[in-house]
């Protein structure tokens, strides 16, 4: 099926994928941050993230690094920040630079490219997405505290505020050890209950109701297009459950994906004629013309 946009293609895997490792982000420094060269040195030219996972442009925060205004979120695949500018007054910090967004590979090779705006067929039409961050230390000349709770390339802290869908592919390929998890957790549950496997006596589910899945708009702004593989458990009713990403594409597709194959209904897989619950792989795939 194919749409203004371009063509979505679904189909249904049954073998596991086998990835590829990806670099672990490095940590910041941690020392007292109270000058401008301090500031360029923990900050400039760094792989940043953004801990809140902000979607506007312009940020402004408290001593402590809490915001100020009631920002709206993304994906963390466009929270990226590359700082340029540093602009210390006395208390008063501002950062300026440009918004970041990942893509993944099929080798699961990450890679950091600047956002673009714009509107027009005229690629000349579009400009970087540039971003600012403020913050009013108060009495402080410290903000250590402040740009350690805004920015990390820790990918362990990281991995501390992504959905749930993202934790066994971060944990696997980011080093990320698990966290302390609750018994009816994902994690947990996808250890202790049983899924069973496709094959021999078992056979397959049917996908009879799927949704096609949405271009996230900066992919399709940008002119992204990706494959995002997910994993999931489809229970004797034919509903999906445990949805997760194992091989992500970035720029907000694999929320797009994750969404679209929640909604999904399948006919139960069956072994020797009675539903069972099994768990599959589903690949979704994002392309524009």
């Amino acid at each position: 099926m194919r749409d203004d946009e371009g063509m979505k293609q679904v189909n249904i895997t049954l073998a596991t994928a086998l990835l590829a490792a990806i670099l672990p982000l490095s940590g910041l420094p941690a020392s007292a941050q109270s000058t401008e060269a301090d500031i360029v040195a923990k900050l400039k030219d760094k792989p940043l993230f953004l801990m809140g996972l902000w979607a506007d442009d312009k940020l402004k925060f408290d001593a402590q690094g809490h915001p100020t205004g009631n920002y709206k979120l993304a994906p963390f695949t466009v929270c990226g920040m590359h700082v340029d500018k540093v602009n210390l007054h006395g208390s008063h910090l501002k950062l300026e630079g440009e918004r970041e967004g990942i893509t993944f590979d099929r080798d699961d090779t990450m890679t950091r490219l600047t956002m673009m705006v714009g509107s027009g067929p005229n690629p000349k039409d579009m400009k970087p997405e540039k971003m600012s961050v403020e913050i009013d230390n108060g009495d402080s000349r410290d903000f250590e505290p402040a740009l350690n709770a805004i920015f990390t390339e820790d990918s362990k802290q990281f991995a501390s505020v992504l959905p749930d869908f993202w934790q066994p592919y971060f944990r696997k390929h980011f080093g990320v050890p698990p966290l302390p998890v609750q018994p009816t957790s994902l994690i947990t549950e996808q250890k202790t209950n049983k899924a069973s496997h496709v094959g021999g006596t078992v056979r397959p589910p049917k996908l009879i109701h799927n949704v096609e899945p949405e271009f996230s708009e900066d992919a399709r702004r940008m002119k992204i297009s990706g494959n995002v593989q997910v994993y999931l458990w489809v229970d004797e009713n034919g509903n999906p459950s445990h949805v997760v990403v194992v091989r992500p594409a970035g720029m907000g597709l694999d929320e797009k994906a994750i969404e679209a194959v929640k909604q999904y209904h399948f006919s139960p897989a069956l072994r020797d004629g009675k539903p069972i619950t099994v768990d599959i792989y589903i690949d979704v795939n994002f392309q524009i013309f």
